[in-house]
């Protein structure tokens, strides 16, 4: 069974709860129960994170509630461990569990937390992800300007480091933000450039079953330059332009957009879901 947690502290707390992550919670549990019986207050910690990102599957509320309980436990057991990596990685989990239940002040102040610590620790990627999480809290609260300015930040960071997964997700998040601020044309750059990181991403995948489940996944990467694209009445060929990217995103629902001539509804941004 994949862990909820792996080596190198990655979790996706979004998502639907499922027999594999009940199944998870249970051996989570029954693995803290086990390491605090043998005084192993480290991989004890661990577990119980594991139990906070499965108890964070079942929503809101409650269950939400129930997942900050756990990572505030975890914290203080690594604090007193004096690990200097797990409580910067439990203050980002905090930071989306808080985000998901709408507490957005509160989930702001845990990404923040989490990306001084990596800043502090040279921890370069942890600290683009946090900055990413920041700059969608601001577009969802409002705040497209300092949305920007994280977004950048991010960028900025990146330059140095190859990782295609971050830098289109990075030009995503901008691209966003870009449409909030009404700048087409640089949201279209930002998407533009998205699509070139995407291409560089399934240039590494093999099999086209694996390239179709992939790029699904980037939906509103290719459903924002049809958009952007179509509405750009000074582009020549746009609608040729525009099938392009529909033939890249494989998308029945964009086919069908452009058989109805490109009529396009007005499009709100919110700054799509946080994830790690």
């Amino acid at each position: 069974m994949t862990p909820l947690v792996n080596e190198n502290g990655r979790a996706n707390l979004l998502g639907r709860p499922s027999k594999k992550v009940e199944d998870a919670a249970e051996l989570a549990e029954s693995a803290f129960d086990g390491f605090d019986r043998l005084k192993m207050p480290y991989e004890a910690a661990k577990a119980l994170t594991n139990r906070a990102i499965a108890a964070s599957r079942g929503g809101g509320g409650r269950a939400g509630d129930q997942a900050l309980e756990l990572l505030r436990r975890a914290r203080v057991i690594f604090v007193q461990e004096e690990n200097r990596h797990w409580p910067a990685l439990i203050d980002f989990y905090r930071a989306l569990v808080l985000a998901r239940g709408g507490a957005l002040d509160d989930a702001k102040k845990a990404a923040r937390a989490a990306r001084d610590a990596f800043i502090d620790r040279d921890l370069a990627s942890r600290a683009v992800t946090a900055e990413l999480m920041l700059a969608r809290l601001e577009l969802r609260t409002g705040d497209a300007e300092t949305a920007r300015t994280y977004a950048v930040r991010a960028l900025n960071r990146l330059r140095d480091l190859a990782l295609p997964a971050l830098n289109q997700r990075a030009y995503l998040v901008l691209g966003q933000i870009e449409e909030v601020r009404g700048y087409p044309d640089a949201a279209l750059l930002a998407y533009r450039e998205c699509d070139e990181w995407l291409e560089q991403l399934r240039a590494q995948l093999r099999g086209e079953d694996l390239k179709i489940a992939f790029l699904s996944d980037k939906q509103a990467v290719y459903e924002s330059l049809v958009h952007l694209t179509l509405s750009d009445h000074r582009r020549p060929r746009r609608l040729e332009a525009a099938f392009g990217y529909v033939e890249k995103a494989k998308s029945r629902g964009l086919a069908d957009l452009l058989a109805r001539g490109g009529q396009l509804k007005p499009r709100t941004r919110t700054g799509g879901e946080l994830a790690e």
